[in-house]
């Protein structure tokens, strides 16, 4: 039994979702950030016509500072991975000048919340692995 193409696909963006990542402004990010953005009485979607990522980045920054609740509110329809749903809902709380981009959770945290925070969650979740740095005696 052979798959289809749909079928395969269908599998990769599964995978794709499951995934820790962030990437960039991929179809759920963007999608995400329309939605935090429109969550602004008075704003349109004919008023986001020609923005690119990182304009609609900045620009729900600015919504998320105003209505903050809006990011708990995300629908799940929005296609976002865990990683991409981490970088967008706290890159937003942090008001990160940019979308956190990394290849897996702990370097999304190391991003947004620094390099001793990802250390210490590294030592916390891979607790015999070897340390760098650190002579042994």
């Amino acid at each position: 039994m052979s798959l289809t193409r749909a079928q395969l696909d269908a599998w990769k963006e599964q995978l794709r979702l499951e995934g820790q990542q962030c990437t960039g402004y991929t179809d759920g990010v963007l999608a995400a950030l329309v939605y935090i953005i429109l969550g602004v009485p008075g704003i349109k979607i004919a008023d986001l016509a020609g923005f690119e990522g990182p304009d609609l980045w900045k620009l729900a920054v600015t919504a998320h500072h105003n209505r903050p609740h809006i990011i708990e509110t995300l629908p799940g329809i929005i296609p976002l991975s865990r990683g991409e749903r981490f970088a967008v809902t706290h890159g937003l709380r942090r008001q990160l000048p940019e979308l956190p981009v990394a290849d897996d959770l702990l370097g999304l945290v190391e991003v947004v919340s620094g390099p001793m925070v990802a250390k210490t969650l590294r030592m916390i979740v891979y607790p015999l692995a070897p340390r760098t740095g650190v002579a042994e005696h």
